[in-house]
């Protein structure tokens, strides 16, 4: 029987069958079946350029003459021509061998003229035409790693490796296409060409190992060998102190082995025995070690994935120990000849250019079978009656083979290796062409003679190298069908009915299936096959329980819906039971479908698609995690700073890149950038719309007087709002490195004795030897999550865990710098659940100086944890039928990963009838911490199932709130949750929710009511479709498409009533099925995100610069970007000491914006059998993604104490392919920095890219310094500086290092310079005493040495300041017409004199420079302060004459304090008390815009819609108030200032004046301000009339009250009245009275509302009613001469600071003159006493433990705690609000800010804020007023303390006062200090 088939062709990479020409016949079935008479085989697909071209023919076509001449060229040809002759090979066979080697990739054409060869031949075959091309060259690199020529210098490396191409190429070529580098320097590249001319080895020579890791840069470009193909990779090099494993890899050659890279020579005498080793291989394991190589061979084949254990005692070559085990994971195959398919499903798509990809992976072969099988067009529906699309049930009965073929693999792939799994495709184009409607089955099969295995056949006929390299036929049937290559359970060889007669070696053996040597093995069980059905269709149905059916139809191709297609429904028995036709949409809706359908069947032309809807074919549900970045209008933004903490004065380096994915923001769109505090007061706002591609740079400074804490940082742009907190602290950058090592990321139970490594550095690199360090530990519960088990709770209500620090470690470390630390986790059987290990390592330098590390750890407490999911109502509330309902329990270990077959006991109880209001959820719970169950209402004992998973049914049968508690018996953990049963008025049925089915999507609120948005953030990929549809249970009842976007995706719809209780939003997102820039399926639906990560995303930035800085030198980076990509970038160069205060890691952009990203209805589709859609490794489902603190030191002398060392620079542009390089230096600093390098790239309208990249180098130098001061100095305090001095090299024999104080506040006692001695390499301490004098000032020092032809020097500032406050002096005279006074002061008293004032006024003395000082220094700053501030400067030129610099002054005052009000106004106009608050309060809302009138009629600029919101709020509330029954006084003061500012802003309320007038009971100081409110309304008579009546006088002040008010506050009040009425006589009383108060030495009402109030009336008063001056006068300084003064104002004043301590004043006027000499100054140290008054203060030390201690003489390096405790004293009945305590601690105690640090052994009261100085903490509280005595009356705060520095200091004064209240205050004077 002749041999014959349908041409089959062969390709590189994509095999076609049959390629197309140009001018060619129709090809169609006839044309092929035609063909197939004439010819057997022909070359096709990818040829090597040396090979021949032929064309064989079914029968002899030539005789033998023939053989071996020319063929005649009008029977065969080539185009283009190809050099060479076409010769008979045989009598039917053309051969055309090229005589030059054919051009790489270069496509021709052949024809065949049949018609000429052999008679009769149909018109349609007369020529045969047929294409080849020629295979691509190519090449792959390869590395080995690092190993060592010489073992006895390691410090010299090699880089092995080679590269592979496909044919062979010049030698010389290939050495030019790598390049290798290590940092900047080039390195050479030896090379070793193999005699094949395909492997070249190379080896890179002169690799240095350092003392840090570095790396070698290789890359390569294939232009020298004319391949357009470049890459490269990074060999990390550790340090030569690092003896690691580099890598292991599973070699599977002939000899399988492990091959592990070291980064040293391995000992090669040694045992490994035990010390390598294969988790769960018991058989021996050989060794091999080959310098830094060991290969490592089992003795019994292994399989699968396993873990390679390397143990520590590994010896190097030099016979160090490896000092750390690591683990391998590894990956053996099974290297049996086997072909598999990629991926699954049996759709494909066909390209635009006709081809249908079938890819396949084979290993341990050179060819395989090809075989087809079609299913007819007409018989598609027949067979998926009883078949899903994959399905290969009863084929006979709908077609037959029509093809089978051999297939050469090196054809398809040269490439491959068939020792290992590699990739292969084949095109089918040519087949599905003939028939396009068709499936075909496509089958692969073997035979022995097509592997590699020694033992292969060479008699089966299987392997040769004549026609088998072309084609082959299989046998046939009687009926001339061909016989399957797939043969049955028995395989190839054993085929026919005769197989069981065979006896001996060729009988069948069963035993044999396994082994590929023997014949058995070829059977079907080791083939595969795979359905193709080739259409762009992608089809969806969804069915509702109203039998409605949901379509949709899109473009496997674009993704895009597809409109007019034809969809019909059949049901199981084929019939026709609907049609429809999608619209523009894409979708088609069909409505009350009676029947059950069966099979969706849509056409569009010739294309077809197939769905079936059986019930085991829906999409599974199951619940995704929600987590994700959600994108905001279509905008993501990233904010970024240089470093994770900021000192007060510092640079804030922000930097905000903007992705608009959408790309809607026009360009030059602004952004705002606004800094508040952590008070919420705004203190910085910018706006710009500059950026550098996309990089806005928002940079920003703040004060020095910056109050500290966590700040925020906001930037707005486009509607959307970025945050980022920013950690504002008085910190000081580390000197020493430290590193505590415990080998673990998380620590478990069996952690508890586990010992860690600490290891301290000085940051320059110098070893820190022998120095004292002290480790700390503290556990904190946590809540403890897992991500796949989301609602469920794992912690135990029943348990509280609290834990004091513990010291793990307090000695020396060794001469290395290293110590041996032991984690003493203790018993934590009382934990709930996780916990959380917070660290505290300190090191201390011998100066006493220290640095600090703090980091936390993961602690899992039980081997297992058990979780409760309750399920929740529609309102989200945890809710269970009385009747009953399943509580669902899962096991998981700290991994999440679930635990089956274990016991947990669980219980049910009652709670607390209380607890129905009970704000802590855990009161008197601990009586149900039982294991087994003790006061249950119920209990069970239960096991989980394989899931890890168990259900109850509780039955509360009553209402109430219960809790159910689940008990892991063996393991110890307990975990419980809460939920309500029933309610007593409104006993509701509440439906449990099966929890499988629940969808937490990411969406932006958890619950909604009807009619709400709902926004769903959706990521996706680039170019695809998003289909929503929303499900209500038993229909589609909407449905949205979208275009997916790169990144988040915002679908919003509003809800209904008809989703209510539940509406399900089912997500498919849906990729163009060509798209190759990321691997994810072409389908995704459900519910959890999706991280959908495109590898363009990711720049790849590359920084160059010196291993090692040098202080005070330049030095040169580059900047390169690798990837080819423009960008964007901004550098950083940070003291690492400043790093590691937080951990900081170098922002990376990019997880910011590529972070992750619904169902109802039963729902089919088709896409799971689209060829592509998964990956070998996917699983079926796949997730989708789803005010002004501290002002007292404003004209102080400020100084920077710790200069970061941080240079910053960018954002620039870089463009593509191009390098930037900067000259940076950094100037006095010694140390280690880290250089930052954040990269972006982001993209208007489509994804942008993100890298960074980070490098970190010493700076030092041969000889360097390191002095060490404490942060401020006192008056009168003696110390002792300590200088660290480093002699880094052998040159340095000794150095000389002198001390100079340059401001003459400091003196060096005794000698000034000391002279120090190196034998060798090394540190040495020596010290210089100090005494401070009595002055103030910034002190300046000078430290140098010399040595060794070096000299450093270090320049340090520091701040000497008096701690005590400013105390005001005052003396005071009355001077008649022509009469003289004069006075003086001692200066002596004082350190500094902040001013010395006389002031002559012809009003009574007001002391009118000491309040506006008092007003201007306050320390705190909320809305009534900031307004206090400001409000009399609008004035104070009426009442004294002003220089022009302090109207410029108040000016800038005025204007600051408009601007920071903003910050106090809330949307509805009114204002808060402390910024960004919630509430608003009236009284200060009244008050700040009474401000805001006078400032805009004195000319100010009031921001726009201030005033208006504000005029609006007051007139909605005027509106409201209603007296009523209430006298309260502070009610209708509140309501009477409000009706006088409208009146003043011209919106007068006259039905609410008229309602206020009517109250008869109403205080005077009331109806005083109503008759301002009516008289400002054009209404005198009534004002008149109201002041003229009797009101109610018996308002006392106990207290400030909701007002802030005092006696003087409404007597000024009362003094603006008179003014406005015209009320002369009254108002020139009442301004005696308010002169007089205000001039007395001290009174309560001293608050700064009574002081602005009063100075502002006065004002008024002097404008309307004061047409004089103060009356000639003139004055003398000292014993200078008379000076006339100013008298054109009421008041005069003249500031003498600094010109003398006496003044003199003669009256040359005609009326008394009233004088005053004013010095505001600080007294010296030790000059205070004690106060109280209505409260108490009690201070005392403590020691960590609570235990009292002598603060007096401290031992240096001692932790301690200040205690202070307020206490109220007094019969006062209202509670002490906006209480301040200010605490300044001595010049050598360090403070330990609690804020920076997870460690804290102390508990404090509750308080406002905190504001922690250098020197001092300021605290905010209100201390309460109760008449229980359970509620305590005081306040206890406390303080974490070191005595850091040794010497004498001051502890200055402790004071705490009422803000408001003169009156509540007290003091602890001050006293001398020791630290030893």
């Amino acid at each position: 029987m002749r041999k014959r088939l349908i041409p089959f062709a062969l390709s590189f990479i994509v095999l076609p069958f049959l390629l197309d020409s140009c001018s060619r016949p129709t090809r169609n079935e006839a044309y092929y079946l035609a063909i197939s008479k004439y010819v057997y085989a022909y070359s096709s697909g990818s040829i090597g350029r040396n090979d021949a071209v032929r064309v064989r023919f079914i029968d002899p076509t030539v005789g033998a003459d023939q053989i071996g001449q020319k063929v005649a060229a009008n029977l065969f040809s080539v185009s283009p021509s190809i050099s060479g002759d076409a010769v008979w090979e045989d009598d039917r066979t053309i051969k055309l061998q090229p005589s030059e080697p054919l051009p790489y990739g270069k496509r021709f054409s052949g024809k065949v003229a049949l018609g000429k060869l052999f008679k009769d031949v149909p018109r349609e075959a007369r020529t045969f035409e047929f294409e080849f091309n020629v295979r691509e060259l190519s090449f792959e690199v390869v590395t080995d790693g690092l190993r060592t020529d010489n073992p006895a210098n390691l410090k010299i490396q090699q880089l092995a490796g080679r590269v592979l191409t496909s044919d062979p190429v010049d030698n010389g070529a290939v050495e030019k296409m790598l390049r290798a580098k290590q940092g900047n320097k080039s390195l050479t590249i030896g090379w070793v060409h193999r005699n094949n001319g395909l492997t070249h080895e190379f080896y890179v020579n002169e690799v240095e190992r350092g003392n840090v890791r570095s790396k070698v840069e290789l890359s390569w470009s294939g232009d020298p060998i004319d391949v357009d193909k470049e890459g490269n990779l990074e060999q990390m090099v550790p340090a030569l102190d690092e003896f690691v494993v580099m890598s292991a890899k599973v070699v599977q050659t002939e000899g399988e082995y492990i091959l592990l890279n070291f980064s040293d020579p391995i000992a090669p005498q040694q045992d490994l025995s035990g010390l390598i080793r294969i988790d769960e291989y018991t058989a021996n394991l050989t060794y091999a070690i080959d310098g830094n190589y060991v290969r490592v061979y089992p003795v019994w084949h292994v399989s699968g994935e396993r873990n390679l254990r390397v143990e520590a005692g590994i010896k190097n070559i030099a016979g160090a120990l490896m000092k750390e085990r690591s683990d391998w994971p590894i990956v053996f195959e099974d290297l049996k000849p086997a072909v598999r398919l990629v991926g699954r499903g049996a759709v494909i798509p066909q390209n635009s250019d006709g081809s249908v990809i079938f890819p396949f992976e084979a290993v341990g072969l050179n060819a395989v079978d090809v075989e087809v099988f079609k299913i007819y067009n007409s018989n598609i529906l027949q067979y998926l009656q009883v078949n899903e699309l994959e399905g290969d049930y009863q084929l006979e009965r709908v077609g037959k083979i029509i093809l089978q073929k051999k297939i050469t693999l090196h054809d398809l792939n040269p490439e491959a290796n068939s020792m290992a799994w590699h990739r292969y495709a084949l095109d089918l184009k040519d087949i599905i062409v003939q028939d396009p409607g068709a499936i075909y089955q496509v089958r692969l099969a073997f035979r022995r003679g097509y592997t590699e295995l020694p033992c292969k056949a060479q008699d089966d006929g299987d392997n040769g190298s004549g026609e088998d390299a072309l084609a082959h036929a299989g046998p046939t049937d009687e009926n001339g069908n061909l016989l399957s290559i797939m043969g049955d359970y028995r395989g190839i060889y054993f085929t026919g009915d005769d197989w069981y007669e065979e006896e001996g070696d060729d009988s069948y053996n069963w035993s044999n299936r396994e082994n590929p040597c023997k014949r058995e093995y070829y059977n079907y069980e080791h083939f595969t096959k795979r359905n193709v059905f080739v259409s762009n269709l992608g089809l969806m149905a969804k069915r509702g329980k109203d039998n409605s059916i949901f379509l949709s139809v899109t473009d496997l191709h674009t993704a895009e819906p597809v409109s007019g297609v034809n969809v019909e429904l059949f049901n199981y028995q084929l019939q026709p039971i609907s049609k429809a036709r999608t619209d523009g949409t894409g979708t088609a809706v069909i409505e009350d479908v009676r029947d059950v359908p069966f099979l969706v069947v849509a056409t569009q032309g010739d294309n077809k698609g197939y769905l079936r809807m059986a019930d085991g074919n829906t999409l599974s549900l199951s619940r995704f995690d929600v987590a994700g970045v959600e994108a905001q209008k279509g905008l993501k933004g990233y904010l970024y700073g240089e470093r994770g903490v900021w000192r007060p004065g510092d640079s804030l380096f922000l930097n905000f890149v903007l992705e608009d994915k959408s790309g809607t923001l026009p360009a030059g769109h602004p952004v705002t950038l606004e800094l508040s505090d952590p008070r919420g007061a705004l203190q910085f706002r910018s706006v710009t719309s500059q950026s550098v591609g996309g990089v806005y740079a928002l940079h920003c400074m703040t004060r020095p007087d910056a109050p500290t804490g966590d700040w925020t940082a906001k930037v707005q742009v486009g509607g959307a709002t970025f945050t980022k907190q920013l950690k504002i602290e008085t910190v000081k950058p580390n000197r020493l490195k430290i590193n505590l090592d415990f080998g673990k990321k998380e620590l478990s139970a069996a952690d508890r004795d586990l010992t860690g490594k600490l290891n301290v550095n000085w940051l320059h690199g110098a070893v820190a030897h022998d120095l004292k360090a002290k480790v700390e530990l503290q556990m904190r519960a946590t809540k403890t999550e897992f991500q796949n088990y989301k609602g469920y709770a794992f912690d135990d209500p029943a348990r509280s865990f609290s834990s004091d620090p513990q010291t793990l470690f307090d000695a020396s470390v060794d001469g290395n710098g290293q110590a041996s630390v032991s984690l003493k986790l203790g018993d934590a059987n009382a934990a709930p659940g996780k916990l959380i290990a917070n660290f505290r390592v300190r090191a201390f330098e011998k100066s006493g100086d220290f640095s600090t590390d703090n980091f936390a750890l993961d602690y899992f407490p039980f081997e297992r944890f058990v979780g409760v999911f309750v399920p929740t109502n529609q309102w989200g509330s945890k809710e269970i039928d009385r009747n009953g309902g399943d509580i669902q329990f899962a096991v998981v270990d700290k991994n999440g990963k679930p635990q089956p077959n274990r016991k947990i006991e669980v219980g049910l109880y009652r709670c607390d009838w209380r607890w129905w209001w009970d704000s802590d959820n855990n009161y008197d719970v601990a009586q149900f911490n039982s294991a087994n169950h003790v006061n249950a209402l119920d209990k069970a004992t239960l096991t989980t199932d394989g899931r890890g998973m168990a259900t109850w049914k509780v039955r509360p049968g009553n209402w109430g709130r219960f809790l159910i508690r689940a008990v892991d018996p063996e393991g110890g953990h307990a975990g419980g949750d809460f939920f309500w049963s029933g309610y007593p008025d409104n006993l509701d049925d509440i439906k449990s929710r099966n929890a499988a089915a629940m969808l937490p999507f990411s969406v932006e609120k958890e619950k909604y009511s009807v009619g709400e948005e709902v926004a769903l953030k959706v990521p996706a990929s680039e170019n695809g479709r998003i289909l929503l549809t929303l499900e209500n249970g038993t229909r589609v009842t909407q449905h949205l498409w979208f275009d997916a976007k790169a990144g988040d995706n915002l679908l919003k719809f509003k809800t209904t009533e008809g989703m209510a209780p539940t509406v399900y939003a089912h997500v498919t997102m849906i990729q163009p099925h060509a798209q190759t820039k990321n691997d994810l399926p072409i389908r995704m639906y459900g519910v959890m995100p999706v991280n959908v990560e495109n590898p363009q995303t990711h720049l790849q930035p590359q920084l160059e610069m010196p291993e090692v800085l040098k202080p005070g030198e330049p030095f040169a980076v580059t900047v390169r970007e690798t990837s080819g990509k423009a960008c964007a970038y901004t550098l950083a160069i940070v003291d690492e000491g400043l790093l590691d205060l937080t951990r900081f890691q170098t922002p990376n952009p990019w997880d910011a914006f590529y972070a992750r990203e619904a169902l109802g209805v039963k729902t089919w589709d088709m896409y799971d059998y689209v060829l592509g859609a998964y990956g070998a490794e996917l699983e079926r489902i796949l997730s989708v993604g789803g005010d002004g603190i501290n002002q007292k030191a404003r004209n102080a002398a400020q100084v920077n104490r710790f200069k970061a060392a941080v240079v910053h620079i960018g954002p620039f542009y870089l463009e593509k392919g191009k390098t930037a390089k900067h000259t940076l230096k950094l100037d006095n600093y010694v140390g280690s920095v880290r250089a930052m390098l954040v990269c972006s790239a982001p993209s208007p309208g489509s994804k942008g890219a993100y890298g960074m990249a980070e490098k970190t180098c010493p700076v030092r130098k041969p000889l360097m310094i390191l002095p060490t001061l404490p942060r401020v100095l006192g008056p009168g305090e003696t110390l002792r500086l300590p200088v660290d001095v480093f002699a880094m090299e052998n040159k340095v024999k000794s150095a000389t290092i002198r001390v100079k104080e340059n401001s003459g506040l400091v003196n060096v006692q005794g000698t000034a310079g000391n002279t120090l001695s190196f034998d060798q390499p090394g540190e040495k301490l020596t010290y210089f005493d100090l005494k401070v004098g009595n002055k103030t000032g910034v002190a300046k020092f000078t430290i140098t040495a010399q040595g060794g032809g070096e000299t450093v020097s270090e320049n340090i500032e520091l701040l000497v300041r008096n701690p005590n406050p400013m105390v005001p002096a005052v003396w005071e005279g009355t001077i008649e017409p022509g009469q003289e006074w004069s006075q003086g002061f001692d200066p002596g008293r004082y350190t500094d004199i902040a001013s010395a004032v006389l002031e002559v006024s012809a009003l009574p003395a007001i002391n009118l420079s000491r309040h506006l000082e008092y007003l201007l220094q306050y320390p705190h700053g909320c809305v009534e302060q900031t307004t206090s501030t400001a409000f009399p400067q609008l004035y104070v030129d009426i009442l004294t004459p002003l220089s022009q610099s302090q109207k410029d002054e108040i000016t800038k005052n005025v204007t600051a304090a408009i601007e920071k009000l903003r910050n106090f106004q809330q949307s509805g106009g009114g204002f808060s008390y402390w910024p960004g608050g919630s509430d608003v309060n009236d009284w200060s809302s009244t008050y700040a815009g009474h401000f805001l009138l006078e400032a805009k009629n004195k000319g100010y600029s009031i921001p726009g819609g201030m005033l208006e919101q504000w005029i609006g709020y007051q007139t909605r509330t005027s509106r409201q108030w209603n007296a009523g029954s209430n006298n309260y006084y502070d009610n209708d003061l509140t309501q009477a200032y409000r009706l006088y500012t409208l009146a003043l802003a011209g919106k007068s309320d006259l039905a609410g004046m008229n309602r206020l007038r009517e109250k008869k009971d109403m205080y005077s100081q009331c109806a005083y301000l109503l008759a301002a409110a009516y008289a400002q309304s054009g209404k005198p008579e009534a004002a008149k009339e109201i002041v003229g009546g009797k009101w109610r006088e018996d308002w006392r002040y106990d207290w400030c009250g909701y007002t802030y008010g005092s006696d003087l506050r409404d007597r000024a009040l009362i003094l603006e009245t008179y003014t406005a009425i015209g009320d002369a006589g009254r108002a020139q009383s009442m301004a005696n009275y308010v002169c007089t108060e205000l001039g007395k030495e001290n009174g309560w009402y001293w608050n700064t509302q009574s002081l602005s109030t009063s100075l502002r009336a006065l004002s008024k008063y002097v404008t309307k009613n004061f047409n004089g001056g103060s009356g000639a006068f003139a004055f003398r300084i000292g014993n200078g001469t008379y000076k006339n003064g100013d008298s054109g104002k009421p008041i005069s004043t003249v500031n003498f600071t600094g010109s003398g301590s006496s003044v003199a004043v003669k009256n040359n006027g005609k009326a008394r003159m009233y004088a005053r000499l004013i010095v505001n100054a600080r007294p010296v140290v030790g000059d205070q006493n004690a106060t109280a008054s209505n409260i108490v203060l009690n201070i005392r030390y403590t020691d960590a433990k609570g235990n009292p201690i002598d603060a007096g003489r401290l031992t240096q390096g001692t932790d301690f705690v200040a205690e202070v405790t307020v206490k109220r004293s007094t019969a006062f009945v209202f509670p002490f609000n906006e209480m301040a305590l200010s605490q300044t601690f001595p010049s050598g105690w360090e403070i330990l800010n609690a804020r920076m640090s997870s460690v804290s052994g102390v508990a404090n009261s509750p308080s406002d804020y905190q504001d922690i100085r250098d020197d001092r903490v300021y605290t905010y509280f209100d201390l309460p007023y109760t008449n229980n005595q359970n509620q305590p009356d005081t306040r206890v705060y406390r303080i974490q303390l070191n005595a850091a520095y040794a010497g004498r200091y001051y502890l200055p004064t402790v004071a705490c006062e009422a803000m408001y209240d003169n009156r509540i205050r007290a003091s602890v004077p001050g006293r001398w200090v020791e630290v030893m």
